[in-house]
């Protein structure tokens, strides 16, 4: 049974127009009435998770910063984190303030630039994305932004060149030559620095350890080289249609492309639409549990309590009852 749902955004929940259709939003609340954890866990911070998503009931926790936090909206505080040293810092800055290129960095969950990229946003930014970055980003004097980035815990930097135009090779070469950092291309001509051990595989694995939930009880869904860890992780590592080739070959499932509905149709294969089991707590459904893991069938288990009253008095007591869509079994297989 699917109990936690770690779902990427961008190129995932998100179309190429940077929405996300009704069909998505309700299967992802539908899964979490159905008592899923669903979690976003996208490479934006907090504040740059769409408000269709964010104004979701049930969404208990975000994964953001590409892994660097998992934080529990009900207590509102980070329960993981991972950050750059200073040294780290050090190493970074020296690189990149000598280039042309728009920074931004991801300081305790919020999204700062210096004041003298924003008003350059549309030289940098693709159109389709430049409301996120006037709406979301917070742009400040750069004697303010150098402060934050020493006083604060920075979890990730971002990085762009001018439109049209390409990344010197030999500073990604240097950057890569930091001890401890990992530098990750985008498909958008943006690159991303993160700490080595900042991965969406490892946070969702330690979401999971928090939540006391066994690999197979997970899924994840995503389409880009940074949510191949977390399709590893998973149980059910479900790939985009549009991803490329590795990342299908690594996932257990690959669903259609994200202006399809892709994320869409995997929620209704192994979550809405999969069997579910109704047992009692402590009564015995190892004939069913049988049949259904030796023929490979994802399926859910809920509290028998809550049948339909039609169904509770067809089959009253302790007897397990499984539906798939209009099909009821009982007693065995």
């Amino acid at each position: 049974m699917i109990k936690l749902l770690a779902l990427d955004l961008d190129g995932t929940c998100l179309t190429t127009d940077v929405i996300c259709t009704d069909r998505t939003l309700k299967a992802m609340q539908e899964a979490a009435r159905a008592g899923v954890t669903v979690v976003p866990t996208t490479g934006r911070s907090r504040s740059l998770i769409p408000e269709s998503v964010q104004d979701l009931e049930g969404i208990r926790y975000h994964i953001t910063s590409n892994g660097a936090t998992v934080t529990d909206l009900k207590t509102d505080q980070a329960i993981y984190t991972r950050s750059f040293s200073h040294e780290q810092l050090d190493k970074i800055l020296e690189l990149l303030e000598v280039s042309d290129y728009f920074l931004e960095f991801y300081i305790d969950e919020r999204d700062y630039v210096d004041e003298a990229d924003y008003a350059r946003i549309e030289e940098f930014i693709y159109e389709k994305y430049r409301s996120l970055f006037y709406d979301h980003s917070i742009p400040v004097k750069k004697e303010e932004l150098l402060e934050r980035i020493k006083s604060g815990h920075v979890q990730k930097i971002n990085f762009r060149p001018l439109l049209d135009t390409s990344v010197d090779r030999d500073l990604l070469k240097e950057l890569q030559k930091i001890e401890g950092v990992t530098l990750i291309e985008q498909i958008d001509n943006s690159f991303e620095l993160i700490t080595d051990d900042t991965d969406k595989g490892y946070a969702l694995k330690f979401l999971a350890d928090y939540l006391g939930l066994k690999d197979d009880e997970v899924m994840a869904v995503g389409d880009s080289n940074n949510d191949l860890t977390m399709l590893k992780t998973a149980g059910i590592g479900v790939a985009m249609g549009q991803a490329e080739e590795h990342m299908k070959q690594a996932a257990y499932w690959v669903s259609d492309d994200n202006d399809h509905e892709g994320v869409t149709k995997a929620i209704e294969k192994f979550i809405l639409d999969a069997p579910t089991l109704y047992v009692n707590e402590g009564v015995d459904y190892e004939k069913f549990k049988t049949f259904l893991e030796d023929n490979d069938i994802i399926y859910n288990k809920r509290p028998k309590s809550e049948l339909s009253p039609e169904l509770l008095e067809k089959h009253p007591g302790d007897e397990p009852v499984l539906i798939y869509k209009d099909l009821v079994l009982v007693d065995g297989v």
